[in-house]
């Protein structure tokens, strides 16, 4: 059976070229990235993460009873990183 000689040229572009893939993939993330909180900063800067999802309910339902807010906190198990935060909130309608 014969064996198929690997081209140097080959060796030496495809290492380059998926370093190349990666380093654009990188940058489409932080493009996606900048360009989602320009749009959240748009949208407002809350005094809390209650205050903002209070003011989300408001938006976005009808004939509200009640709103309770059950957790919020950082996106992270440490809390470090606390620019990201989670909101859970129970809506009475």
């Amino acid at each position: 059976m014969r064996q198929l000689k690997k081209s140097p040229l080959l060796i030496a572009v495809l290492p380059l070229a998926v370093v190349q893939l990666a380093a654009m993939l990188a940058v489409a993330l932080w493009f996606h990235t900048a360009l989602n909180l320009e749009v959240a900063k748009q949208e407002g800067i809350y005094v809390s993460p209650e205050e903002g999802m209070r003011t989300l309910v408001s938006r976005s339902w009808i004939d509200v009873e009640r709103v309770e807010i059950t957790y919020a906190g950082p996106n992270s198990f440490d809390g470090s990183h606390p620019h990201v935060w989670f909101v859970v909130a129970r809506v009475w309608a």
